[in-house]
C-alpha cells in the first residue's frame, strides 16, 4: 500500500555544505571552509511538476531498501526501462514493484521472496504510473 503524501512544485529548499568529505579521524584544519550551499530539489527532482510524494507500507520491496514508512520519490514524466522501480495503478490500487518488460507481457517483480510477480494483463485496469528516482528513510 502506498499513501499519496504531495506533488512537489519548485521550492528552494538549500542546505549548507561546511565540507565536501568528513574524515573520521583528527580534524582538518581546514574545518572552517564552507562550500556554496547545495539545493536538495535540483539534485533530486528533474521534472518538478512531474514529481510526487509517496508513502510506503508493506514490505514488498525490503530487499530492494524499501520499507515501511519510506518516502519515494515519483517521477510521472519518465519512461519505464526493464529493472526500473516503478509505481503502478492496478484496479484502482497503487503498487511500487520492479518494472520488467519481455516478450511474453510486462511484468511487476516484488523485492520479497514472499510476493509474487505480477502479470499486468490480469487486471482489467492498469498502468505505470511513474518511475521511483529517489528513497528518502529518516534513520531516528
Amino acid at each position: 500500500m502506498i499513501s499519496f503524501i504531495s506533488k512537489l512544485s519548485e521550492s528552494k529548499l538549500q542546505i549548507r555544505v561546511p565540507i565536501s568529505t568528513v574524515k573520521a579521524g583528527f580534524p582538518s584544519p581546514a574545518g572552517d571552509y564552507e562550500e556554496p550551499p547545495i539545493s536538495l530539489d535540483k539534485i533530486l527532482i528533474k521534472n518538478p511538476n512531474a514529481t510526487f510524494i509517496l508513502k510506503i507500507s508493506g514490505d514488498s520491496m525490503i530487499d530492494a531498501g524499501i520499507r515501511t514508512g519510506d518516502l519515494i520519490l515519483v517521477d510521472c514524466s519518465l519512461f519505464p526501462r526493464n529493472k526500473d522501480i516503478v509505481v503502478a495503478v492496478l484496479d484502482n490500487e497503487f503498487t511500487v514493484k520492479f518494472y520488467q518488460k519481455d516478450k511474453t507481457g510486462i511484468y511487476l517483480a516484488p523485492a520479497n521472496d514472499s510476493y509474487p510477480v505480477i502479470d499486468i494483463s490480469n487486471f482489467s485496469d492498469s498502468c505505470i504510473w511513474g518511475v521511483v528516482s529517489c528513497v528518502i528513510r529518516q534513520t531516528r
